[in-house]
């Protein structure tokens, strides 16, 4: 009988001491770093005065009416056809006064602030019209006109949002969830549309930046994060700062006073404020040398 022999290679059992503060994140080759581990801002935020935590820019923080102005240039309304006599209605409607301009290759009304719509000069001069400024309604009578080009109008319109407590009809975002891993943030709100991101910076006033809580410091850290808003369908870019004050009780220390604010953008060109708080968690004190590396 052949015997076999056999080899037994013993391998030593290294213990590797992690030098550094960078990790790979598994799955999507981002990176993340437990240097801004001892902060916590995790938690949900929402709207102090009770409302939508996404508003439109300019809300008063505890409700009230909030009004913007839309600039439309070039929106095609209706088309020449020979007979002279034109109607139809604008894409929107609440338009601002005197900002009406309708025009085509052959004539050009201008509004007159009251509901007019008038010409000067050239053949169609003394030509008439009028627009109906809360449901953009408008009608001219050239007398004439040839082709069939398009009518174009250029405007200005008022979106007025009736704000209760910060609530927005626009989003409808009533809280924001957001966990913090180190420097990466993902964060879902309260319609389950997720986003991600991470900090681009995190800074103390009065030094905890380095990883050491120091009472009474304020914490502000940077953030960007992107995802895509199911609501509206819309990819969102949301920048901003995270806030908060470090306290001491003790030998333990809290993060109080935690608020998020930033922009809200859609990829359609809204662009909205976040305005929320969240309640005091408590911060670790746990593996400060490793901060900084």
């Amino acid at each position: 009988m052949k015997k076999i022999k056999t080899w037994q290679v013993v391998v030593p059992l290294m213990v590797i001491g992690l030098a550094g503060c960078d990790f790979s994140k598994p799955g999507d080759g981002e990176y993340w770093s437990d240097t801004y581990s001892w902060v916590n801002f995790s938690g949900t935020y929402k709207n102090p005065s009770g409302g939508a935590v996404v508003v439109l820019p300019g809300t008063p923080a505890g409700g009230g009416t909030n009004t913007v102005t839309e600039t439309v240039d070039g929106e095609e309304v209706g088309n020449l056809n020979g007979v002279g006599t034109y109607s139809g209605s604008l894409g929107h409607q609440s338009i601002v006064p005197g900002s009406l301009q309708l025009y085509s290759v052959d004539w050009t009304f201008n509004d007159d602030g009251s509901g007019n719509l008038v010409t000067s000069g050239g053949f169609f001069a003394g030509a008439s019209g009028h627009i109906n400024y809360a449901s953009g309604a408008w009608s001219v009578d050239t007398g004439a006109s040839s082709g069939s080009t398009p009518i174009k109008a250029r405007y200005q319109y008022t979106l007025t949002s009736t704000v209760l407590g910060g609530n927005s009809d626009i989003i409808n975002v009533y809280g924001l969830t957001l966990m913090q891993q180190g420097n990466l943030i993902n964060m879902t709100d309260s319609n389950g549309s997720q986003y991600s991101g991470k900090f681009g910076s995190l800074s103390g006033s009065n030094g905890s930046s380095t990883g050491v809580p120091i009472n009474g410091d304020q914490i502000i850290g940077q953030y960007k994060m992107t995802g895509k808003n199911n609501l509206t369908g819309r990819d969102v870019e949301i920048v901003g700062t995270l806030q908060g004050n470090v306290i001491q009780g003790g030998t333990a220390y809290y993060l109080a006073n935690r608020t998020m604010s930033g922009t809200w953008m859609e990829s359609d060109g809204t662009t909205l404020d976040i305005v929320g708080v969240a309640g005091q968690v408590g911060v670790s004190t746990n593996g400060l040398a490793k901060a900084g590396n």
